[in-house]
Order: structure tokens, then C-alpha cells, then sequence
């Protein structure tokens, strides 16, 4: 099989598995199974197959555990990370994480060319690709759905900032359990 057929292939492999996640997510049959898990350790997974050159972590040292299901969180932060490396115009994304009161907080930020005010909210629905991105980008428009569904699947929720022309920063909050290590 040529480079050319394999990556074809991969690239249709990845687009049944997020119309699997989205039809799950939309008949409501993504229960997350929850257990213990470290944040570096789903962004590590999350990264494979991504140009790690590409990705700046800067993650708080004693980040707490989260009790969620790792499964939803590293197919949710994949998403987020390849569609930042996408936008980015071949800067580096910067991933920060840090807890804040009861939640923990992961920001993605691109130096691309940021989200329209108008399209902050649109961008989440499935089949949806904002108008900045669509000259250059061949995605289906079902990553960002994805990552909201399994996010808000885990008790916690995601929105952009973004102002055109200065990049973007997603933030996802992450319910924290007392007492969690």
C-alpha cells in the first residue's frame, strides 16, 4: 500500500470514528465511564499521531486527578489539539493547565486566524467549518461537536476566545472532586 492510500485510509478511519462519536453522543448513549486519571497523561495520548514539535504543555506541577472517563477526554483533547496545529499558521500551540477553585482548566491556544465573534458558538455544531478556515482546511466540521459532547459528557464545558487575526484560545473546565489527589 502507498503513503498516499495509507493516509487516505487513516483520514477515512478518523471520519467513521468521529460520525460514531457524534451519533453516539447524539442519541445520548456516551455515559462516560469515569475512573481515576492524571491530565498529562490524556494529553500525552491525545498527542499521538500529532507533530509533538508542534505542541508547547505547560502544565501546573501538583495538578489534582480528575475522575472522568479517559477515553471521551483524549478523543475531546485530540480534537482540540489537531484542530489548533491546523489553524495555527505553523506556530506553535501553547496547552496550559491549572486548577482554578473547583475546576480545572486547560486553555488550547493558536496563533491562527482567530474565530469571528459571530461564529464563537456555531463552530460547536456539528458539520460546521467557520469561514476563516475553509480555503485551507479539509476537515468535516465534526471535531469541535466532538469535543464539546465528550467535555460536557464529563460535567464540564468548552468555549472559544478569540478576536480575528489574533489567534484562538479554547477553554475547557473540568469539574474537580473533593478531595481529589
Amino acid at each position: 500500500m502507498s503513503q498516499d492510500t495509507a493516509a487516505q485510509a487513516h483520514k477515512l478511519a478518523e471520519l467513521v470514528d468521529d460520525l460514531l462519536d457524534l451519533s453516539r453522543l447524539e442519541a445520548g448513549r456516551a455515559d462516560p465511564r469515569r475512573t481515576w486519571l492524571a491530565l498529562d497523561e490524556v494529553l500525552d495520548t491525545a498527542l499521538d499521531g500529532l507533530p509533538a514539535e508542534r505542541f508547547d504543555l505547560r502544565l501546573d506541577a501538583n495538578l489534582p486527578m480528575l475522575h472522568a472517563d479517559p477515553v471521551q477526554l483524549e478523543r475531546a483533547f485530540h480534537n482540540l489539539l489537531a484542530n489548533a496545529a491546523a489553524h495555527s499558521g505553523g506556530e506553535q500551540v501553547i496547552v496550559r493547565a491549572a486548577p482554578v477553585g473547583a475546576k480545572l482548566v486547560v486553555r488550547v491556544i493558536d496563533r491562527g486566524p482567530g474565530v469571528p465573534e459571530a461564529e464563537h458558538e456555531r463552530i460547536f455544531q456539528p458539520f460546521y467549518r467557520a469561514q476563516a478556515s475553509q480555503p485551507r482546511s479539509a476537515g468535516s466540521g465534526l471535531g469541535l461537536a466532538i469535543v464539546r459532547g465528550f467535555i460536557e459528557s464529563n460535567g464540564g464545558t468548552v468555549h472559544v476566545e478569540s478576536f480575528p487575526q489574533q489567534g484562538a484560545s479554547f477553554v475547557v473546565y473540568l469539574p474537580l472532586v473533593e478531595g481529589a489527589r
